[in-house]
């Protein structure tokens, strides 16, 4: 009987971390299959739509990297160490410099 509802629960725990893993939301596959779908709608020639492809995608990452603060910014400057401390204040009233 014990053996049994430890199998059941291990079970639906391993279904329900499979599910969650599925449905996980890929933000940036959304923008680009949406891109790609204006661009067909516009008819947009290659070269316009590579260019438009590349804006759109440092704009993803300065707002991911925004957040994150993993790596350095398109200039080429660590996005961390250029934010200024009072920005960073948990006091949202806080100037910004």
């Amino acid at each position: 009987m014990v053996n049994a509802r430890l199998i059941r629960n291990v079970c639906a725990l391993a279904l329900l971390s499979v599910l969650a893993s599925s449905a996980r939301a890929d933000v940036i596959m959304d923008w680009n299959a949406r891109a790609d779908s204006i661009a067909t709608d516009k008819r947009l020639l290659p070269p316009l739509h590579s260019r438009v492809l590349a804006t759109m995608h440092v704009a993803m990452f300065e707002a991911v990297n925004a957040i994150e603060r993993r790596s350095a910014d398109h200039t080429g400057r660590n996005s961390a160490a250029s934010v200024s401390t009072t920005a960073r204040s948990d006091d949202p009233s806080a100037p910004i410099a």
